[in-house]
């Protein structure tokens, strides 16, 4: 019973975390539909999808998205 109750409860936790970036993954979908049509880089467009932007002296430009993969 121990052994079958702590099977469960790990179940039920990689269940939950699968449901959260789930939800996650909806949630990126509807901005990038909501912002598709834009032909130009807003403000408020760069707040939804860019979380840091990083420039180095070599001229690299490095982009972290609000995103996951």
């Amino acid at each position: 019973m121990v052994e079958l109750s702590g099977k469960i409860q790990k179940a039920e936790m990689e269940h939950s975390r699968m449901e959260e970036e789930t939800n996650r993954n909806k949630q990126d979908m509807k901005q990038i539909i909501l912002y598709s049509h834009l032909e130009t880089l807003a403000q408020k467009v760069v707040d939804v999808f860019i979380r840091k932007v990083m420039v180095y002296k070599d001229k690299r430009v490095e982009i972290e998205w609000n995103f996951s993969e």
